[in-house]
This record gives C-alpha cells, structure tokens and sequence, in this order.
C-alpha cells in the first residue's frame, strides 16, 4: 500500500495595490481613463453585455448551499442600472432566476437574450 503524499499549499496573499494600471506606453494617456467599481456582491459573474437602454445584464451563479460553493448553485441574470451617470451602479433588478448552474457568458441579439452554460 503506498503512503498518502501531502504536499505544503502554496502561501497567498491578497494584492496590496491596484490589479492593474492604466499606462505603461507612451501612446496611452492614463489621465484620460477612469479606473471604478461599478458593482459589488455579485456571486460569480462570467459573462456580461449592455443593453439597449444602457444598463447591464450579467449572467451569474448564485450558490444554493450555506457554504456559497460555486458547484451548487442556480443561474440568474441581473441587471444593474446607473440613473445618476455616476459610474457605479445604483441598483439591480433580477430578470431570470432559478436557471442552469454556471452560466459562462450573456448576449443580447434582437429581442432574444442568449445564456451559455458550463457542461
């Protein structure tokens, strides 16, 4: 019987500065460019789209077990809404709830609004 190998996880931390910046070239004015969060509290976005109106529709997976595992969950698709022309959003609206898990990416053709998912 062979011996279990355990093997030492890797040590991480979070980022103690921006994930990125805007810049690094001379053909790009980083004084030109914003850099906000526009939404938080989202559970698992992957993919999104604008719609016609402007606000913006995100396919994510809302998890159904107390532990907030990304594999037990439902799909929706939430749209958020900026009224004030601020840059981040003022509220959400849930349009489609209870969906297949893992949706993978959102996009809008015509009226229709198609939804992938992870198989």
């Amino acid at each position: 019987m062979r011996e279990p190998i355990i093997e030492l996880l890797e040590s991480r931390q979070l980022l103690a500065a921006a994930p990125f910046t805007v810049g690094g070239s001379p053909l790009v004015h980083a004084e030109d460019f914003r850099v906000t969060t526009f939404a938080t509290g989202l559970n698992y976005p992957d993919g999104m789209t604008v719609l016609s109106d402007g606000s913006l529709l995100v396919a994510t997976s809302k998890p159904t077990d107390a532990a907030g595992y990304f594999g037990a969950a439902d799909g929706q698709l939430v749209r958020l809404f900026d009224q004030n022309g601020d840059g981040v959003a003022d509220g959400s609206q849930v349009l489609a709830d209870i969906l297949p898990r893992e949706l993978t990416d959102v996009r809008t053709a015509g009226n229709f609004v198609l939804v992938t998912q992870r198989r």
